[in-house]
C-alpha cells in the first residue's frame, strides 16, 4: 500500500496496523517513485496495476482539492463520499481532510493534554465545547485555502489562527489582512466556502456532534497547531503526532474507515 509520505508511512504502518506487515507492506511513495504526495500515490498506483502488479493508495482528502474534484471536496453524505472512486478502485481519499483530523480524537487528545499538565480529565462537556470551538475558529481557514487553492493563491499555514480565541476574530483577520487585496470573485468564493464549510456543522446537534461533522472539512494540522498552542504544549505539532497515534491504539480508537480499507486489501 503506497502512502503520501514517510510520516503516514511510519504512523499506518509502526503503530496503528504493525500487526499487519505480514500481510500488507506499507510503503512511503517516494521510496519507489521519487517524489511525495497524493498525486505520486495516485499515479505510482496507476502505473504499477498497468503493469500487472497489485497495486494500492491511500490519500488524504485533501487529494481531491488538488485533483480539482470540487464536488467530493464539498461532499456532506458520508455514504455519498465513501462509494466515490475518483482516483480509481485502488486509491482510497480518506473522509477526513488529513491524517492529523483522525488524531484529533477528543478523547484521546484530552487524556494526552492532561498527563502534559499533571492535571485530571476535564468533564465531557467542557471538552467537546473546546473542541468544538476550535473547529468552528477554523472554517475561515479552511474556506480561505480552498479559494486560494481554487485561484493559485498561496494556501495560509496551519498556524494563522492561533492567536485567535474564535471564529469571528479568525475571520475578521482574514477580512482585513487577507482578502482586501483579493479580486471581487474571489472574496464571493471565499464567502461562499464559508457557507460549504458550515454544511459540516451539525448546528442543532451537541458539541461532540457538530466537532465531529466539522472535522472532517477543516485542516487536522491547525486544529492540533490551536490545541498545542491553546494548552502551552512543548515543541512543534509534529512532536505530538506518534504519541497521539499510539494513544490512540491503545485506547482501541483505529478508526473502523481505515480498518475496513486495509481489510479489503488483505482480503482482495
Amino acid at each position: 500500500m503506497y502512502l503520501e509520505s514517510e510520516s503516514d508511512r511510519y504512523i499506518y504502518a509502526e503503530i496503528w496496523f504493525r500487526d499487519n506487515q505480514q500481510k500488507v507492506e506499507f510503503v512511503a511513495v517516494n521510496q519507489q517513485a521519487g517524489t511525495s504526495g497524493c498525486t505520486a500515490v495516485i499515479n505510482h498506483v496507476r502505473n504499477q496495476r498497468a503493469q500487472g502488479n497489485l497495486a494500492w493508495g491511500l490519500v488524504d482528502r485533501d487529494a481531491l482539492m488538488a485533483k480539482g474534484e470540487w464536488d467530493l471536496v464539498w461532499e456532506t453524505d458520508d455514504v455519498k463520499f465513501s462509494l466515490s472512486t475518483p482516483f480509481g478502485p485502488y486509491v482510497k481519499a480518506t473522509l477526513l481532510w488529513e491524517l492529523e483530523n483522525y488524531l484529533a480524537d477528543i478523547d484521546v487528545c484530552e487524556a494526552y493534554l492532561a498527563r502534559a499538565k499533571l492535571r485530571v480529565v476535564r468533564p465531557a462537556t467542557q471538552i467537546h465545547q473546546e473542541f468544538r470551538a476550535h473547529c468552528e475558529a477554523l472554517v475561515p481557514h479552511a474556506a480561505y485555502n480552498a479559494m486560494a487553492h481554487q485561484f493559485g493563491r498561496s494556501q495560509t499555514g496551519d498556524g494563522l489562527t492561533n492567536c485567535f480565541p474564535n471564529r469571528q476574530l479568525v475571520d475578521n483577520h482574514i477580512q482585513s489582512a487577507m482578502l482586501s487585496g483579493c479580486s471581487s470573485i474571489e472574496q464571493a468564493t471565499y464567502s461562499e466556502n464559508i457557507n460549504k464549510v458550515d454544511r459540516f456543522d451539525h448546528q442543532s446537534g451537541t458539541d461532540q456532534q457538530r466537532f465531529e461533522g466539522l472535522r472532517r472539512r477543516v485542516h487536522g494540522k491547525a486544529l492540533l497547531s490551536r490545541l498545542v498552542t491553546c494548552h502551552s504544549l512543548s515543541g512543534k505539532v509534529c512532536d505530538h503526532l506518534g504519541h497521539l497515534a499510539e494513544e490512540i491504539r491503545r485506547a482501541g480508537r483505529v478508526p473502523d474507515e481505515l480498518k475496513s480499507f486495509l481489510n479489503d486489501v488483505i482480503t482482495t
